[in-house]
């Protein structure tokens, strides 16, 4: 068997029993639906800035009750005092690698952001999607949008393992799999010039406290959201930065 089927084997077999451990966890606990982040932020007078957002309940962040506490909407703020910006999210809780490439990316492509952020993997990682679907997946969707986008700007996947809804027996095997997610959102930057947040650094440490869950204590409470948006916010002003001045 080739190298690429081994991997992708492998990955499906892990998340095979991550998945299994999601659902069996899942009992008993609540569940709260996403929220928009989309919106205007800035004085209108400001240069524009347009920011489209593809991805999962990531983005959506269920659990959360204010919106302006999504990691995606405190970067706008961030960005307000100097842009008018604007924020169209397309994200979907529970949306995999192939249905952000079939419905999300067309709406997408009717818009010419400055910047593009793509936030999807996890639930590829706990259905079981082989490796290599995944990546071309990905590929397909980074692909179509830096025709229209400035700048785009992967989240890539973090340590899974640390989701406190995953029993401490199969920690250890999603954070691979998370990882092996994470490496493939790296390969596809780094071939199509995106940019990627580094979630396996301080962010990762940062997410061992039960304070960074929400209720359902499987994703990111508004403090969870604050840490993933001060990872991120680094990168995007670096991708902002490579860019020449667009009209708004």
């Amino acid at each position: 068997m080739e190298p690429k089927r081994i991997v992708g084997t492998t990955f499906a077999g892990m998340a095979v029993l991550a998945g299994e451990a999601y659902y069996a966890a899942r009992r008993r606990l609540p569940s709260f639906e996403g929220l928009d982040p989309s919106g205007t932020f800035g004085d209108p007078d400001l240069p524009g800035l347009e920011i489209v957002v593809l991805g999962d309940s990531t983005v959506t962040g269920p659990g959360v009750q204010n919106p302006d506490d999504l990691f995606v909407r405190r970067i706008a703020r961030y960005l307000s005092d100097q842009h008018h910006v604007r924020l169209r999210s397309y994200a979907v809780g529970g949306a995999r690698s192939s249905e952000v490439l079939r419905t999300q990316v067309p709406l997408a492509l009717e818009h010419s952001p400055h910047l593009t952020f793509i936030s999807v993997g996890g639930n590829d990682v706990l259905r079981a999607v082989p490796v290599p679907v995944f990546e071309r997946n990905l590929e397909a969707i980074v692909a179509a949008m830096k025709v229209v986008s400035g700048a785009v700007v992967l989240m890539g996947v973090g340590d899974i393992g640390t989701v406190p809804r995953v029993p401490p027996p199969l920690t250890k095997i999603v954070s691979l799999s998370g990882r092996i997610a994470d490496r493939v959102h790296a390969r596809v930057a780094e071939r199509n010039g995106a940019w990627k947040a580094d979630h396996w650094g301080w962010s990762a440490q940062a997410f061992r406290e039960p304070a960074m869950f929400s209720p359902d204590l499987f994703h990111p409470s508004p403090a969870g959201h604050l840490v993933w948006a001060e990872t991120v916010y680094p990168v995007v002003q670096e991708a902002l930065a490579s860019l020449a001045t667009r009209p708004s």
